[in-house]
């Protein structure tokens, strides 16, 4: 008998036995808790890529950094987006032009500050 694929919802459920302090889910889509960015359940292979790439393991080190001086963290399940949109109305609105989030010593306040990594623009 030939092999079926998995439904996306059982892929997701065995990645979040597999990984469960790397990722988590709304159900239908896998989140990196440390990067609070969506991660593709089509192949498992990508869910290892992203875990082992320098910037999961730097947003998992200084979110480890944030909860020893923090304990009451809210919940980052749409922190990256409110982030995101918070930051873009706010630089439009100041009439600031987004290449300015690619200065360093810009985003590097900014990503000390907030304790996620910037996007560029």
């Amino acid at each position: 008998m030939p092999r079926t694929s998995a439904s996306n919802k059982q892929l997701v459920a065995k990645y979040l036995r597999e990984f469960p302090a790397e990722i988590r889910s709304d159900g239908d889509i896998l989140y990196c808790t440390a990067c609070d960015k969506r991660v593709s359940c089509s192949q498992r292979s990508q869910a290892i890529q992203h875990i082992a790439t320098r910037s999961h393991i730097e947003n998992k080190n200084r979110n480890k950094e944030r909860t020893s001086y923090q304990a009451f963290l809210t919940s980052p399940s749409s922190s990256k987006s409110t982030l995101s949109t918070d930051l873009c109305r706010a630089l439009v609105r100041a009439d600031i032009p987004f290449h300015k989030l690619k200065n360093p010593h810009f985003k590097g306040f900014l990503e000390t500050y907030i304790g996620k990594k910037m996007p560029d623009e």
